[in-house]
């Protein structure tokens, strides 16, 4: 129970982070002792977004756990439809994770493509 339990906790990281431009990272050799590689994912994780709470989704633990475990693969985003999807590589797993952005509540447009 407890491991399903930490299974959705990184399936809803994955998800929060797919609204994140992660395109600084994207593709780069994920080396989690190279300092400057880590502060720039964390610094992405933990930034205010636009979304409803106007904070940051991440709290700086979290991004460190989630900067260490997950390689960003590859990143879409289509401004016309608001689609996006990032593809994670999981270091402890060893296998690919593609997360799916939703809807966002405060796009009017994005909620009439959803329908």
């Amino acid at each position: 129970m407890a491991h399903e339990i930490l299974s959705y906790e990184s399936n809803a990281w994955m998800a929060v982070s797919t609204y994140k431009d992660l395109s600084i990272i994207m593709g780069k050799n994920h080396d989690i002792s190279n300092e400057q590689y880590m502060l720039d994912y964390q610094s992405i994780l933990t930034e205010e977004s636009g979304l409803i709470t106007k904070k940051s989704d991440f709290t700086q633990e979290q991004a460190e756990e989630f900067a260490k475990r997950y390689r960003v693969d590859y990143q879409y985003f289509d401004d016309v439809t608001g689609f996006g999807a990032t593809l994670f590589w999981d270091i402890e797993q060893n296998k690919h994770i593609v997360a799916i952005r939703g809807t966002e509540p405060d796009s009017f447009k994005d909620i009439l493509n959803d329908v």
